[in-house]
Parts: C-alpha cells; structure tokens; sequence
C-alpha cells in the first residue's frame, strides 16, 4: 500500500561556503513543510519521496573581523529519500531515514554589521558572483513513527506526518 502523507518539521542548518577561502558557518534553526509518500520496497524498506518549502537560515562568517552575516532564505527542495522501519510496518515504530536533496533558492535576506556597529539588512543576491540559487544536501534522520499521529526525531528535527489517504 502506498501512504500519502504531511511533513512539518523543525531542523538544523548549517553551511559550506568557499569564495578564494574558505568560511567558517554556525548552525541556526530552520523549517520546513510538504508531502511525502511512502512506498513500500521490501518488509521494512520504503522510498520516501518529499517536496517541500524549506525555511533555513545559517551565520556566515564576515572576512575582515569576528562578526557573522545572518542569512535566511526560502527555497523549494525536493528530496527522494529511502526509509527503513525498525518494527513491523503495521505498528508504531522506529525508523531511518535517508539520501539526497536538492533546492532552488526562491528568495532570501542578508543582514550584516556595518563599520558603525549597526546591522544592514538587503536581499541575497543570486548569481555566479553572489550565493547558488541552487544547492544539494545530505540527510539522515532518526524517527518514530505513529500512524495518523506524530513522529519525534533527533533533538534538531521535529517533525508531524499526517497520513492522508492509504491505497
């Protein structure tokens, strides 16, 4: 059977950024919010397909002091993920999940300390030069699922799947 379903998620960001050298980042919190289905590969095994909005924000660090940019950005992300339950598919379990993502930046800020102490807030600017309206991420994430109910992830990740039809 494959289940169609709801993702609400809280999650950590963080990032590598390299323009002649490379800067140093801190994680921030951010979010997300989509569908998934769950199809069914093997007794415990599921593609996990997901397209959702993604809020991320993250600190980059600035060139010539101690101070960090602040970054947040929305993008569209589409990750096709594979699932494995630890239990019996019919009941409450836990569960990994895995693989790739990709995103395509939809529009974000940038805010920055200027020379004066005070923050400078603009848009992030797209382009060779500026940040990749594109990107690709890695995930792994821990679970317990619960049908009709709620999944609670790592500390990071907190996350809601509704289930809203079964086939």
């Amino acid at each position: 059977k494959i289940e169609k379903g709801f993702t609400v998620a809280l999650q950590a960001d963080g990032s590598m950024y390299e323009k002649d050298i490379s800067y140093p980042t801190k994680i921030q919190l951010g979010a997300h919010s989509g569908f998934m289905l769950k199809i069914p590969f093997d007794y415990h095994v599921f593609f996990v397909p997901q397209a959702d909005l993604n809020y991320r924000k993250f600190q980059l660090k600035q060139r010539t002091s101690s101070q960090y940019y602040n970054i947040d950005e929305w993008q569209m992300r589409i990750a096709p993920l594979l699932e494995i339950d630890f239990n019996k598919p019919e009941k409450n379990t836990y569960f990994i999940q895995f693989g790739p993502s990709i995103g395509f930046g939809i529009k974000g800020n940038q805010t920055k300390i200027n020379n004066a102490g005070l923050e400078e807030k603009q848009k992030l600017k797209y382009g060779f030069q500026y940040y990749g309206r594109y990107d690709a991420s890695a995930h792994a994430i821990l679970g317990r699922s619960e049908e009709h109910t709620s999944e609670l992830q790592s500390p990071c990740n907190l996350v809601c799947r509704l289930l809203l039809e079964k086939k």
